[in-house]
């Protein structure tokens, strides 16, 4: 670089000096910064100077926000030239403070950080997010993009992810609590336009479920699944939720009739026209029956227990007619006697519409424990179920044929006083 000498106001000026002149205000037009820097230049006492500075973006914070002039710096699109202001998508905020190594010392310094910002309430500005469908491309080497991308490529992040004031862990430099990223309850999950959707929450406590069965599920990650099914991979785990359903099949067993002075057993026949295996109980003669025993694992809230009896019988007369049935039984819990005594007899009648055949199965659920009269895993005590022919409410002439007596969970409505 040359010295510039300096001039007196009037003073004539050489050809030599012009020149001199002439080639350093060329050389000072090609002095450039780089991209993240502006040139500054100062007039001192002792010449021009000429310095790099470091050239920021400029984002509006929670501080400047409300101003009536936005410092934050204007962004533009190239496929229509529209502008938009870079603070609507990010903040510079401080966050928890972090450790830095300084001459092999940890200092805690203030940490600072560019975060995205998204609106607490839907249908406003900030949090958008695209997928990048810009629509078509023009020809050329640059490839220009075209056109602005249309809505079902843009969305919101509020639709997915809230911030709670609920989760606070702590505060930064800015005074601001720090809390965990939460995702909407009502988030939708996508698989196909007809199957799109939030998984639905409820507030209801964990077993009190308005009807059905009151069992409590879980989300597992079954390692057996990972991968299966999503194009992002990665998986060490698919998030599947369980339910574990109690064995709801009674056990029980069927015996001789404990009374086999006054019983028999019913002998085992084929339904006459018909495939099917059942126990015939006669109409004269010695009373059939049996004696048997159950056993609940589990018991179901709001649910007694009862039979469920599946049989025919031919009637031929135009009017119902009824089978008298005795059922004595006791509940017996852990340590509890079970032995014939204290037993509760709850007599049913099985009704045969008119004009009934003996191949026109018949089915009746009869309760007879109710939910206050037993746990988990009582022993339901059976010693006698039998038909009483000679009783005078039995109305049936021939005989009954019972295929299935299954003990089941049920409706079970107690007897007012009972």
């Amino acid at each position: 670089m040359k010295e510039i000498p300096l001039f007196k106001r009037g003073q004539i000026l050489k050809a030599e000096d012009l020149n001199i002149l002439v080639q350093e205000i060329r050389r000072l037009q090609n002095i450039q910064a780089d991209r993240n820097s502006e040139l500054e230049v100062l007039q001192t006492q002792n010449g021009i100077l000429i310095r790099n500075r470091k050239k920021y973006i400029l984002i509006d914070d929670l501080y400047k926000i409300d101003e009536a002039f936005n410092d934050s710096t204007k962004v533009q699109r190239r496929c229509d030239e529209k502008l938009a202001d870079i603070a609507d998508f990010f903040r510079v905020r401080a966050y928890p403070s972090r450790k830095e190594r300084d001459n092999g010392i940890y200092k805690t310094i203030p940490a600072y950080g560019l975060m995205q910002y998204i609106q607490n309430e839907l249908g406003v500005d900030g949090g958008w997010v695209t997928d990048g469908g810009f629509g078509h491309e023009e020809e050329g080497i640059s490839k220009k993009k075209s056109s602005a991308p249309p809505a079902k490529h843009v969305a919101q992040w509020q639709s997915m992810i809230i911030l709670t004031d609920d989760d606070i862990e702590g505060f930064n430099e800015d005074g601001d609590g720090h809390t965990y990223i939460n995702i909407r309850d009502d988030a939708h999950f996508h698989r196909s336009p007809s199957k799109d959707g939030r998984i639905f929450f409820t507030d209801t406590p964990a077993g009190n479920e308005p009807s059905g069965f009151e069992i409590k599920g879980e989300m597992i990650g079954d390692p057996a699944l990972a991968n299966a099914d999503t194009e992002l991979l990665r998986e060490s785990v698919e998030w599947r939720p369980q339910l574990k359903i109690p064995n709801l099949d009674i056990e029980g067993e069927v015996y001789t009739p404990v009374n086999s002075a006054g019983y028999s057993f019913p002998p085992a026949i084929r339904i006459p026209g018909s495939s099917i295996i059942a126990y015939e109980f006669g109409s004269a003669g010695k009373d059939e029956g049996w004696s048997a025993h159950y056993q609940p694992h589990h018991k179901l809230e709001q649910y007694g227990l009862g039979f469920m009896i599946k049989y025919t019988a031919e009637n031929e007369t135009g009017s119902p007619l009824n089978a008298y049935m005795e059922l004595d039984w006791k509940i017996a819990d852990n340590g509890d006697d079970i032995s014939t005594a204290g037993l509760t007899s709850s007599d049913f009648l099985l009704p045969v519409p008119a004009g009934n055949s003996e191949t026109d199965l018949i089915h009746a659920f009869v309760g007879f424990v109710a939910p206050t009269q037993y746990i988990d895993k009582s022993l339901v005590v059976v010693p006698l179920f039998a038909r009483d022919a000679g009783n005078g409410q039995d109305t049936l002439a021939d005989r009954l044929f019972i295929i299935e007596v299954k003990m089941i969970y049920m409706t079970v409505i107690v007897p007012p006083g009972a």
